[in-house]
């Protein structure tokens, strides 16, 4: 069975190290994809895969959602 694909979008918050570092249960089980880019058409291109789409700073459109055919879930982060 192939692994989830994550797309994990901000990727300069995401330093060497810190992913193994904080999800290795995560990095081992599936398929992470770091995404630099903002909304647009790099963005549709690099979510294209995606089983998960983690978004960190913006929200996922419906145009971003679309581009996925495989989605299953959008996960974001805070507090507050």
């Amino acid at each position: 069975m192939a692994k989830p694909v994550i797309v994990l979008t901000r990727a300069s918050f995401f330093k060497p190290g810190w992913i193994e570092e904080h999800w290795p249960r995560i990095a081992e089980k599936a398929e992470l994809v770091l995404s630099p880019h903002e909304p647009g058409p790099k963005l549709l291109a690099d979510v294209a895969p995606a089983d998960i789409i983690y978004a960190r700073g913006f929200p996922i459109s419906r145009e971003t959602m679309q581009a996925a055919p495989n989605l299953r879930g959008v996960v974001t982060s805070g507090v507050g």
